[in-house]
């Protein structure tokens, strides 16, 4: 958890009870000590947290911290690496540069088998040392993970399909996945109006426009707008039929 300054934490003020099943409990008044999450300002507080944190590495590591800032979307890391030894080089000094500022960069993921099998056996390792400390407990993500990663091979062979930035990546065989029978089960029975085709259209989520050009519903809509239709009104003729 990241401290707030005790000068700024007069700004994060809340109102509580002192007991919660008393009739008449009394108001207390308390204050934030941590960073609060789940606000307007959350993503950017994460974002420059980190940042500041990378960054404090830049006279020692420059490239290190050109790579990082480069791979970070919010808190998770992607990028592509010449080979296996590059790569989990990589992953022990990303995983050891944000542990000193008490993060922890999990759930490791790639299309390379000798790299996952590298990495299963220092998370392995480094999950029994964790279990051997009594003062320290497993989060629910650590616990996610090592069902996940730590739980072996076998399971990830199952299931060749996980969420990068919210695009479907196949990693075994290292390709993007676009499930377009989701969007037509969802098309189905709604009325063909301006809104409902922009809805579908919304549906599909492609932040690279990796296949944008061939979606001829974008078009659709195009024509249906110079058509000037109301939002909700039904389509007719042609454009109703396509």
């Amino acid at each position: 958890m990241i401290a707030v300054r005790e000068e700024d934490r007069d700004v994060l003020r809340f109102l509580w009870v002192d007991d919660v099943k008393a009739a008449e409990p009394k108001i207390v008044d308390y204050r934030f000590a941590r960073v609060v999450f789940g606000v307007t300002s959350s993503p950017f507080l994460l974002n420059a947290t980190l940042h500041k944190h990378i960054t404090s590495d830049e006279k020692d590591d420059p490239e290190f911290v050109k790579q990082m800032l480069r791979s970070l979307f919010v808190d998770d890391l992607s990028l592509t690496l010449a080979d296996v030894e590059e790569a989990y080089q990589l992953y022990l000094k990303s995983r050891e540069r944000i542990n000193q500022g008490g993060f922890n960069l999990c759930k490791w993921l790639s299309k390379s088998k000798p790299l996952v099998e590298r990495i299963t056996e220092v998370e392995a390792q480094n999950e029994a040392n964790t279990q051997r400390d009594k003062e320290t407990h497993l989060t629910e993500d650590d616990e996610t993970f090592n069902r996940v990663m730590v739980g072996g091979l076998e399971e990830r062979d199952i299931n060749t399909e996980q969420k990068v930035l919210g695009t479907n990546w196949n990693y075994v065989e290292d390709g993007f996945l676009f499930k377009f029978h989701i969007h037509v089960k969802n098309a189905r029975g709604l009325n063909p109006t301006k809104g409902n085709v922009l809805r579908v259209i919304a549906g599909l989520y492609d932040p690279m426009g990796l296949v944008s050009p061939i979606v001829k519903m974008k078009i659709l809509l195009q024509d249906i707008c110079q058509a000037d239709y109301h939002w909700d009104a039904e389509l007719d003729s042609e454009l109703k039929t396509r």
